[in-house]
């Protein structure tokens, strides 16, 4: 069994200085050149605040632009970097007791939200603002408050805590029990890869019959139980490869590879080249021989700024309440300030409001409940 340690003692492994603002999570804003190939121990956000950046998640390419963002899991490596001037990114990181690591399953979610490309540009949005609160916002209350809400914000809208798949069978619609099992399955490949693993050892361990097992990992993401084992032990052999010097027959057999034939073979069909190719071409892109390119950002509101003028139109907010909410207390929280409006709905269930800020926290009551 693979244990925390295989990470954990690499010296690809950078680990955030949790607590400075807040206890959980990391928050740093950068102008941002180039950050070699590397891992967490947490879960990391990137956020791309300005600019673009070529994102390389083991054998995964990304390219993401202003607004746009994505998830990456505890242990995998991957590497950052911006292919326009003056990038500015956010980089989230969340502690383990938040989100404890999935191991390679939390997948880009920036797939998954853009086939609503709607709500994923009003969810980045309001990532956005809560990264920009974070950064102006000196009370430790509002740093929590800020915290909170992004925390809500990955659980509630981006499913953080669940198994949601996205790749090249497209986004998938399975029940919740069917994201659990296969989650479960999949935690079980990622710690047990360096193991010989059987289809008819994984059912009975879970309680299946062989031929439903395989039928049902099919199903959910689209790869047999072969494959899947295979990508797995690819994934991971690359964190060997570029960390330390065993031979490349070593890491073969660390992985429970079959054949020299098999590995070079799968290695090359995720990566595009066989492992000692892969090697030689990216031991020297890692943390162990590189340093991170990128300049703390001061005045994260003068970043902001560049991206977008606001006008006065940015400060109206329709609200749609059910019918018959009744009078209505809007409480706007702007910084350590709280104004207070009172709104009568009179039978309707839309109302329309003029905020005093548009970095406004809004908080909305039954005036019954005050």
């Amino acid at each position: 069994m693979i244990s925390k340690d295989f990470y954990l003692n690499s010296k690809l492994m950078v680990r955030p200085q949790f607590g400075e603002r807040y206890q959980d999570v990391v928050i740093k804003n950068t102008i941002c050149k180039e950050h070699p190939i590397h891992m967490h121990d947490c879960v990391e956000i990137i956020y791309v605040l300005r600019g673009t950046i070529e994102c390389k998640i083991s054998f995964e390419q990304y390219v993401l632009q202003e607004g746009e963002f994505l998830a990456i899991n505890a242990f995998d490596l991957h590497r950052i970097k911006a292919i326009a001037e003056d990038t500015a990114i956010s980089c989230i990181h969340i502690d383990q007791e938040i989100f404890p690591p999935s191991e390679g399953f939390i997948v880009w979610w920036i797939d998954v939200l853009k086939s609503n490309k709607e709500k994923f540009i009003q969810q980045a949005e309001n990532l956005r603002m809560l990264i920009r609160q974070y950064a102006q916002f000196a009370p430790k209350s509002e740093v929590r408050n800020s915290i909170e809400r992004i925390l809500q914000l990955f659980r509630m809208e981006f499913m953080l805590e669940r198994f949601q798949i996205a790749g090249d069978h497209n986004v998938l619609k399975n029940s919740e029990v069917d994201l659990e099992r296969i989650g479960a399955i999949y935690m079980y490949l990622y710690r047990r890869c360096n193991e010989k693993l059987t289809l008819e050892k994984m059912a009975n361990e879970f309680a299946m019959s062989k031929y439903y097992l395989s039928h049902f990992i099919k199903k959910v993401v689209g790869n047999g139980f072969q494959k899947s084992l295979h990508m797995i032990r690819c994934e991971r052999a690359e964190v060997a490869l570029l960390h330390g010097n065993e031979t490349i027959e070593e890491i073969r057999m660390q992985f429970a590879l079959s054949s020299n034939q098999s590995f070079n073979e799968g290695f090359k069909s995720l990566f595009g080249m066989i492992p000692s190719a892969y090697r030689r071409a990216h031991k020297k892109d890692t943390v162990i021989h590189q340093e991170f390119l990128e300049e703390p950002i001061s005045d994260i509101g003068a970043v902001m700024s560049g991206i977008s003028q606001i006008d006065d139109t940015d400060k109206i907010v329709e609200l749609h309440l059910k019918e018959g909410a009744g009078k209505m207390i809007i409480v706007e929280s702007i910084g350590g300030n709280e104004v207070m409006t009172q709104h009568d709905l009179m039978g309707k269930n839309k109302i329309t409001i003029e905020l005093q800020n548009e970095e406004s926290i809004l908080v909305i009551k039954k005036q019954e409940m005050l």
